[in-house]
């Protein structure tokens, strides 16, 4: 195979995206990655330090896209309460539509359930994190809070990663095994589906 004079760190992650999904973080090595992406060891650590490092770009970059439906405003609704089940309920259908990025977090958050690696990589990923915007979530409980349709916890922005993490974990055990859920409780989706609704109704005080 032709080597590529040059490749960009974009390309390494999405080739190493590939192979994450394919086989698992634990499973993959540099060296897979360098041959999938046609280049030797030393060009891809010129790029990479590491494959957690990868790991963490293609997190953030979920993570992105995963939010990035947040942050459409939905169809006009007369209460916070009502915005926000719109809102959540999108969430869920874009977790629904991308399991493989589900398994991934999940995957994720069982390879670093030790403490972060001490590198520049981990130092970013824990600030985009702690920058992430909730979108139209916050908004919309903001809004509740005024309107008395909803009832907070804290603040609104604890109050939204609060959701998004419950929905994104619900996710995270029902997608990857759901026609196991399917065969032992036979529920799999409806769980996950039903949840928003749950969630606005307690805040809602019903």
């Amino acid at each position: 195979m032709a080597r590529p004079v040059d490749i960009s760190d974009e390309a390494i992650i999405d080739i190493a995206q590939e192979l994450f999904f394919e086989q698992g973080i634990a499973a993959t090595e540099m060296k897979d990655i360098a041959q999938r992406a046609g280049i030797g060891r030393s060009s891809l650590y010129r790029h990479f330090e590491s494959k957690e490092s990868i790991a963490f770009s293609i997190a953030a970059r979920i993570l992105t896209q995963l939010t990035a439906v947040l942050e459409t405003p939905g169809p006009q609704a007369e209460t916070g309460a009502q915005a926000l089940l719109e809102i959540l309920k999108r969430y869920v259908q874009k977790l629904v539509e991308n399991p493989a990025w589900v398994r991934f977090l999940d995957e994720f958050d069982q390879f670093f359930s030790d403490v972060y690696p001490e590198s520049k990589a981990a130092l970013d990923y824990i600030s985009f994190n702690r920058q992430l915007s909730n979108g139209m979530v916050d908004a919309a409980l903001e809004r509740g809070a005024q309107d008395g349709s909803l009832h907070l916890h804290g603040s609104s922005k604890f109050m939204g990663r609060f959701l998004l993490n419950t929905l994104l974990a619900l996710a995270q055990r029902i997608l990857p095994r759901a026609q196991h859920y399917d065969q032992e409780q036979g529920y799999s989706l409806e769980y996950l589906t039903l949840l928003p609704q749950v969630l606005a109704d307690g805040l809602s005080g019903k």
